[in-house]
């Protein structure tokens, strides 16, 4: 889950997360991580997109997003 995202960009309501956004981990415990990488083409005031599957700071991947928006 997003914790944090640009707020003056949203898809469905939601604000798109980039690189260096927070994220919750969803392991036992709960964590705050960051978005590590993104997008090579597409970003939001200078910051890299985050996609489904980009990878967090701590090793783990994002698997929440919006399936039919995609960026290489």
């Amino acid at each position: 889950m997003i914790s944090t995202g640009q707020n003056f960009v949203c898809v469905e309501g939601v604000p798109i997360a980039t690189v260096s956004d927070t994220c919750l981990c969803s392991g036992v415990p709960t964590t705050s991580d960051s978005i590590a990488s993104g997008s090579s083409i597409a970003e939001i005031n200078g910051k890299k997109v985050a996609r489904t599957g980009d990878s967090c700071s701590h090793g783990g991947r994002l698997v929440q997003g919006v399936p039919w928006i995609t960026f290489e």
